[in-house]
């Protein structure tokens, strides 16, 4: 994949979340991801990162933006990890020795394996799922075929 086909994969997932219902399922990745992380503060690393951490504190009202602990630096795209590293950098600069975990909704470049940011412990990668109510409609259709 080249440059510009990896901008445009980005933008377009920026966009997809100025709908309601795609923001919402964004958020929910988020906190599905990050009820793993019990207790660590989250961290947006770019302005669309920080839109989907509002929808998602909304969503979880016990998620938190404490930096000064264990932490997830969350962003929506993923491509070099310069956003999550900046994040981080910034967050051991004020003095965080705490652990330091990058999630991540959209890997925007093929990784063979783990997606590795020095300045962070380890990098998750949390798709976005359906919403439940997509999910559900899933279901059904799957019990009918096998109900052949």
């Amino acid at each position: 994949m080249d440059l510009v086909s990896i901008m445009n994969r980005g933008s377009a997932v920026v966009r997809e979340n100025d709908a309601a219902d795609h923001l919402r399922r964004c958020a929910e990745s988020l906190v599905r991801a990050a009820s793993v992380y019990e207790g660590f503060g989250v961290v947006a690393a770019s302005p669309q990162a920080e839109r989907v951490l509002g929808a998602a504190m909304m969503l979880a009202p016990t998620m938190h933006g404490d930096s000064s602990g264990p932490s997830i630096v969350f962003d929506v795209n993923h491509a070099s990890g310069t956003l999550l590293a900046r994040a981080a950098r910034r967050l051991r600069d004020r003095g965080n020795e705490s652990p330091l975990v990058g999630i991540v909704l959209n890997p925007l470049v093929e990784s063979a394996g783990e997606i590795s940011v020095p300045e962070l412990d380890h990098v998750r990668v949390e798709l976005k799922q359906a919403s439940l109510g997509q999910q559900s409609q899933g279901g059904v259709d799957r019990v009918s075929v096998l109900a052949r």
